[in-house]
């Protein structure tokens, strides 16, 4: 019974906790989304409950009518 018991612990383990190479691909995959976006502070703006950023306000404005701003963080 106890050996049982220890081979059912034992594989819920295994299909429960990522492999080392799981957990490397999990952490280039966050470092990547976090270079793409992933430090943008969003919220909801107005009565509307739109979608907004914060932005750099100190950074140059772009586009042909200023409407594009860089991202606080980037």
């Amino acid at each position: 019974t106890a050996a049982l018991l220890l081979l059912v612990v034992l594989a819920v383990v295994l299909i429960l906790v990522p492999s080392p190479k799981e957990i490397a691909a999990l952490r280039a995959k966050a470092e990547y989304l976090e270079e793409r976006g992933g430090k943008v502070v969003l919220t909801e703006c107005g009565t509307k409950k739109r979608l907004c950023a914060e932005i750099d306000l100190g950074a140059d404005v772009w586009g042909e009518n200023g409407e594009f701003r860089i991202l606080k963080g980037y």
